[in-house]
């Protein structure tokens, strides 16, 4: 590909970059094909401060008011009709109908439902794709996606696939989620999750192994779904399935090794490399055309492991010789300076897991919440414990250290009204505990108690989850499956408390 013309002070001219390493990266390749032409390489500024940051955070939980409000006018219409009673509000099922509320959140809160994991002839399968729509949540398993109704953990409706589920989309945009599946790995399918159904399928060819195409990451934005994957990636509209991006991965200039959306859908990034030695880019792409928007060099010396956020952009990074994520920088549109966390000890087990979705980890438009390492409880050496270490995004500097409630091990799971949500794990004698942090002053109040009579239930559940809250309800998601002996009690694939 053709070199575009040089852009932002040369290498002697240029303040060092937060993140040099000795190596100058190399400028961004022409755009390929359906990216448009590239904006200028990553580069601070010679002088002066940037201006605030521009990205969006998650959108703020709630709607408490609304919620009040529509549940009020259904039970009027129910009693008008004559029905009698609301029990469907809190029953679910076929009755309940579409964006009906659940039942009010309580601070004493128990296991309302779970649905146990089916038997697995063999080995281990992955289970990472978890979405919700306002009334259901949907559960990919290894030959189809099946969805549960929120409030009462009925199986709701099922949509079959053609092989095993190799992939699929972290997010959910617009009631839509993405699945590479199939013998090879060789097919792409979006769902409709509010329509209960398949809305198309393509097949996938890697032009050096026609039997298999390499597991790759998906994302989604209101208009696109993009496959980023060494066998070759490519941009579709989901309406139409048209291509606007493709390339032969490994073959080509510059391939897609990592992707990632958010569930707004007005946000997509992807991880690219260019040239025969791999330089690392980190590419944001419009969310309508998946043209270039911005990129962002990454030295020779250091991998991006892991999109944490796409609005703001925020990327884990790691030198090529640790076996952990080192720091976490959030990126900054044009030439502006990014603000760089070293997280050290911290990073040992951040994004541990093979799935898309990293945990440990929340992010706000202002703020990193990252748990911190586990360390013998203070006066009780039997017990372990942690804390949540927050960063400040403009700064890069830890602001605030959350302790837990009890002597226990704590991960963040959500924000909620601006303030982060995190869980406290059970033990075999207490129940777990989500937490609220107020997001200005670090105050710790409980959200939601678990009981004690169910704790070892709960701890067992725990185990191989991810905790998730949706709407201000809580779940605990299995991200893979296992075969396990006849006899053996299954292990829920997805468990839910009110």
């Amino acid at each position: 590909m053709s070199q575009p013309p040089s852009y932002g002070p040369s290498p002697d001219q240029r303040p060092p970059q937060i993140w040099d390493t000795g190596v100058r990266p190399p400028r961004p390749p022409a755009a390929a094909p359906g990216f448009g032409p590239p904006p200028p390489a990553f580069y601070p500024p010679a002088d002066g401060p940037g201006l605030p940051g521009d990205g969006s955070g998650p959108p703020r939980g709630g709607g408490a008011g609304a919620r009040r409000t529509a549940l009020i006018i259904t039970l009027a219409l129910v009693l008008v009709a004559g029905l009698g009673t609301a029990g469907w509000l809190l029953a679910g099922g076929e009755d309940r109908p579409e964006g009906a509320p659940l039942p009010k959140h309580r601070t004493a809160s128990r296991i309302a439902w779970d649905e146990p994991v089916p038997m697995l002839e063999d080995g281990v399968q992955p289970t990472s794709g978890t979405w919700f729509t306002d009334r259901y949540v949907a559960k990919a398993l290894p030959n189809k996606v099946i969805a549960y109704d929120l409030a009462s953990g009925d199986r709701a409706w099922t949509v079959p696939l053609d092989g095993v589920v190799c992939a699929t989309s972290t997010e959910a945009v617009a009631g839509r989620a993405a699945v590479q599946h199939g013998e090879g790995c060789r097919k792409l399918t979006v769902i409709d999750l509010e329509k209960k159904r398949e809305l198309w399928t393509d097949e996938l060819h890697d032009p050096t192994d026609p039997e298999n195409f390499s597991e790759g990451e998906l994302a989604l934005s209101e208009k696109l779904v993009v496959l980023a994957s060494g066998s070759g990636s490519a941009a579709y509209r989901i309406d139409n399935k048209k291509k606007v991006y493709q390339d032969r991965g490994y073959l080509e200039d510059c391939s897609l090794s990592a992707a990632a959306g958010a569930e707004s859908g007005k946000s997509l990034l992807v991880v690219a490399s260019c040239g025969e030695a791999g330089g690392r880019q980190v590419w944001e792409l419009d969310p309508e055309t998946a043209r270039r928007k911005n990129v962002w060099d990454v030295p020779d010396n250091l991998d991006v492991t892991n999109i944490l956020s796409t609005s703001p952009p925020v990327i884990a990074l790691q030198s090529q010789q640790a076996e952990s994520v080192e720091y976490i920088l959030r990126l900054r549109p044009g030439n502006r300076k990014p603000t760089k966390i070293s997280v050290g000890e911290k990073g040992q087990y951040l994004c541990a897991n093979d799935s898309p979705r990293c945990a440990d980890i929340v992010v706000t438009d202002d703020t990193v919440y990252l748990s911190g390492p586990t360390h013998e409880s203070y006066g009780d050496g039997a017990t372990l414990m942690n804390e949540v270490v927050a960063y400040d995004l403009g700064t890069g500097k830890s602001k605030r250290l959350l302790e837990p409630d009890n002597k226990r091990e704590l991960e963040p799971v959500a924000v909620l009204d601006g303030d982060l949500i995190a869980y406290e794990p059970p033990t075999e004698e207490k129940g777990g505990v989500l937490l609220r942090y107020d997001a200005e002053t670090g105050k710790r109040s409980v959200y939601e108690r678990h009981p004690d009579w169910s704790s070892e239930r709960e701890s067992s559940i725990e185990q191989d989850t991810v905790p998730l809250l949706h709407r201000g309800m809580f779940f605990l998601a299995a991200e893979e499956i296992y075969s396990r002996e006849e006899g053996e009690s299954p292990k829920p694939l997805i468990a839910a408390f009110r």
